[in-house]
């Protein structure tokens, strides 16, 4: 009962103070796993001709906190009310203090706001299979293997076509007896992607156990696809920013959500907290960047369906 009490004090924060000012904190919620964040609010009532001034969240060493949304109204008994909403991002598994704030009104007065606390814990075993659902159906292993031994056949393959493709050009020039410019079509996004998939796999980072060029190097590839391929300045944005902006533009499932928020929470976490990945844990993640390539090229649409026999 007891610990029931507690987890509903901390869900629903603090009010302090009475008129002319409330105050009320928020944490929601108090524990998440280390690929998703947590909305920290602020909300102020005062009466109309009170001064409010709230204070930025100071810094909590380790955690990211963003300012999301910050807005003013009007209440049916003329009271104000004021929101600040903070997205509160961490890599490091572990707990954050969220300090106290003094939210000064008036004359020189201030209500302290009750100081909360934010869990970010590991992901849950039922958490990884969701994410491992986009897996590839073949090994990881197998893929970045042969990955790195065709890579040689098909960039000789690649050399003879684009020759092949030179000389005819030469040939039509020398024919027509005029200039003639070829250019070809720009390789679509995920061609693109999956030829930068073959090149970072031939490098064979992670058995030379380079595992932080080798995060940066996928971590880019799958961010300059989605940029390519949906138009989304994901290389410009952090990951807290990218992906609010995949859960609100409706490009992507909710399960292609829950699997690219843990693919780059897991990169942050190895460029920014010094995490050591395992070799498997560096397999799975090309793994997802290819399968999410994979599950995100157009498909042609069907115009017409065959009568059934």
């Amino acid at each position: 009962m007891m610990r029931c009490m507690i987890s509903a004090l901390i869900l629903g924060g603090g009010i302090a103070g009475a008129a002319p000012v409330q105050v009320a904190v928020t944490l929601e919620p108090p524990s998440v796993p280390f690929h998703r964040v947590a909305r920290y609010t602020i909300a102020v009532e005062a009466v109309p001709d009170v001064t409010v001034d709230i204070p930025r969240l100071p810094e909590i060493k380790g955690v990211e906190a963003t300012l999301r949304d910050s807005s003013e109204e009007t209440l049916e008994d003329g009271r104000r009310r004021i929101r600040r909403v903070y997205a509160l991002d961490a890599v490091r598994i572990g707990k954050y203090l969220v300090p106290s704030l003094r939210i000064a009104h008036g004359e020189g007065e201030h209500v302290a706001t009750a100081p909360l606390m934010l869990e970010v814990r590991d992901l849950t075993d039922d958490e990884k299979e969701a994410i491992e659902r986009f897996a590839l159906t073949e090994s990881p292993e197998v893929f970045l293997s042969r990955a790195a031994r065709a890579w040689p056949a098909r960039l000789v393959t690649a050399l003879l076509v684009v020759l092949a493709i030179a000389a005819l050009v030469i040939g039509v020039v020398w024919y027509r007896r005029r200039k003639q410019v070829f250019v070809s079509p720009p390789a679509p996004p995920w061609e693109v992607a999956r030829q930068r998939l073959r090149a970072l796999a031939a490098r064979q980072l992670p058995e030379a156990g380079k595992h932080e060029p080798y995060y940066v190097d996928l971590s880019a590839i799958l961010r300059y696809y989605i940029e390519d391929r949906f138009q989304v300045r994901a290389p410009e944005q952090t990951t807290p920013e990218f992906l609010e902006t995949a859960t609100s533009s409706g490009l992507f499932t909710e399960a292609q959500q829950e699997a690219l928020a843990a693919f780059l929470r897991h990169c942050d976490r190895v460029k920014f907290a010094l995490y050591k990945p395992s070799y498997q844990e560096m397999a799975n993640g090309f793994a997802l960047v290819a399968k999410f390539v994979d599950d995100t090229v157009p498909r042609p649409e069907t115009t017409e369906r065959r009568a059934a026999a």
